[in-house]
């Protein structure tokens, strides 16, 4: 079953029209990376799935529900969102991990048993319990993404929308990021939905490839689909050369000028 679902979607900001009949099924417990130059919609697609923007046509639905028909807190236990622009908020790593919990609790927002235990555990997961009680503002920028991710796996949603998680990451704490990503696959289940400019990266961690250029979906398959490559080389205007050393594999762009 699929876990996430565009059909036919129309969107587009004031009259310019961005996304015209886009289709695209995301599927359960797997590692999606949709990829494509800037301003193809990329992080537009992930504002529609979590209701920041509705469509002008066509519905989008989790486990076969409306998103746009669900209360917030309804689609907060189903969808988790971490934005690719995010404040640092002058509190522990651990309070700021509480708030995934948010829209399971009531009116009063008080932190039961088992709302600690699942806070705990996501600390644990992301490698931060160690940091628990250290300022958000105080920690590296690896570290700091980490507490974000960790958030948002506190809010137990099945489904989590990264946007650009690596961005402005050193070479290891990109790693760090995508490990933590296939950790929560494997682990907990989690169908991740990530938006990422690092071909490469993508082509590495993910299940499946979505590729887009000017709103539209050019491709969708696993790494190896030549449709994949053949849309990656389409919309970047590169060749793509994949490598196998005594390291594993990695894949190398180049120029066609």
């Amino acid at each position: 079953m699929d876990r996430l679902r565009f059909d036919n979607i129309s969107f587009g900001y004031g009259d310019r029209t961005l996304f015209e009949g886009l289709s695209l099924d995301i599927k359960k417990a797997r590692i999606t990376s949709i990829i494509g130059p800037n301003g193809c919609g990329k992080s537009s697609l992930l504002k529609l799935a979590s209701a920041i923007h509705k469509p002008w046509e066509g519905e989008i639905s989790v486990f076969e529900r409306k998103v746009g028909e669900l209360r917030p807190k309804q689609r907060a236990q189903l969808i988790g969102h971490l934005s690719q622009e995010h404040s640092m908020p002058p509190m522990s790593v651990r309070k700021l991990v509480e708030c995934g919990r948010h829209p399971h609790q009531g009116p009063f927002a008080q932190m039961d048993t088992s709302d600690k235990e699942i806070v705990e555990e996501a600390l644990s997961t992301c490698g931060l319990s160690a940091l628990a009680e250290r300022p958000v503002p105080e920690l590296s920028g690896g570290q700091r993404q980490r507490a974000f991710i960790a958030m948002i796996v506190a809010q137990d949603a099945p489904v989590m929308l990264l946007d650009e998680p690596t961005s402005f990451l050193d070479v290891s704490a990109c790693y760090e990021v995508m490990d933590l990503m296939r950790l929560l696959r494997d682990k907990h289940g989690k169908t991740i939905v990530t938006v990422l400019h690092d071909i490469d990266m993508a082509l590495r961690y993910s299940d499946e490839i979505c590729v887009m250029r000017e709103g539209r979906l050019l491709a969708q398959g696993t790494p190896c689909d030549h449709d994949v490559l053949d849309g990656i080389e389409a919309a970047f205007d590169v060749r793509i050369e994949h490598l196998h050393g005594r390291l594993g594999s990695a894949y190398a762009l180049f120029s066609q000028a």
